[in-house]
């Protein structure tokens, strides 16, 4: 019996013995991946910010905005901007020209926006034309459903002058797919983590792992987590997600072009008991 013993003991001690601090490692982790997330977001924002914002110094842009604006068809030209546009702005989706009573006579894509006035009666309370109304020289419009598009897009709307008076707008839209993708590339978050941001609205601005729709715009996630963080800027707790699921999660409040916006990393809580069952299988 002795000897059986001191067999077990040995093999117990030569065994890894769990580690207790399952649950700080689980957040450090995840807070890691949540930061890199967050300041590749914050950079790509800060490039088509710079972008936008160089309008003011486009002298192939703002030629053709005060020839354009004539209303004469001029195909030359607007094969000109066209060809600008892929290269240079090609990283946004779309650039309306806009005069300053509010009729777009200008645009790459040419959606049902085109030849349309967004201050008319008809769309004067849409979500663009809100923008427009504003007095700011420079805005951001965060991220909404775009009719036109039929998909969520958010736009740098830069106004115009000529001879000290107000002549249009300028308005860069772009879509969520860049954002989308750096928030959905999973390599390193295991079977069920995922990285996600959320508005002011509670409502997801970029795609979820277990749904199979866009859930852009679509899915409320009024969680416990997130409200939280709207309130005290970050927050790490085990806790129901926006699926009802146990999971850890580590959300934190950021601001960007003046929106805030709520970044979460998750994990199933399953799944971290999972692993750590399968690293220290032989001891449990």
């Amino acid at each position: 019996m002795l000897f059986i013993t001191g067999v077990l003991a040995t093999l117990l001690l030569s065994e890894p013995i769990p580690d207790n601090n399952i649950k700080e490692q689980t957040f450090t982790w995840l807070n890691k991946i949540k930061q890199s997330k967050k300041d590749e977001v914050i950079n790509y924002f800060s490039d088509i910010k710079n972008t936008a914002l160089g309008v003011k110094q486009d002298k192939t842009l703002l030629y053709a905005f005060e020839s354009l604006k004539t209303k004469k068809y001029n195909p030359k030209l607007e094969l000109e901007v066209d060809k600008h546009y892929v290269k240079k702005y090609g990283s946004f989706y779309d650039i309306l020209f806009v005069d300053k009573y509010g009729y777009v006579f200008h645009s790459i894509k040419k959606e049902s926006d085109f030849q349309k006035n967004l201050l008319s009666q008809k769309n004067a309370s849409s979500y663009l034309s809100n923008y427009l109304k504003k007095p700011d020289n420079e805005q951001f419009a965060e991220f909404e459903y775009y009719p036109p598009s039929d998909e969520a897009a958010a736009f740098f709307i830069v106004a115009l002058e000529k001879n000290q008076q107000h002549s249009g707008w300028i308005v860069l839209q772009f879509a969520s797919n860049r954002i989308n993708k750096i928030l959905t590339e999973r390599q390193e978050l295991g079977r069920t983590g995922e990285v996600y941001l959320v508005n002011q609205k509670h409502l997801m601005l970029t795609d979820s792992r277990f749904i199979e729709n866009s859930t852009i715009l679509r899915q409320k996630v009024d969680t416990l987590a997130v409200k939280e963080a709207f309130q005290t800027s970050i927050s790490e707790k085990i806790t129901s997600d926006y699926r009802g699921i146990n999971v850890f999660s580590s959300s934190e409040k950021f601001e960007l072009m003046g929106i805030q916006w709520v970044i979460v990393a998750e994990i199933d809580e399953d799944e971290i008991i999972t692993n750590q069952y399968k690293k220290y299988k032989s001891y449990f």
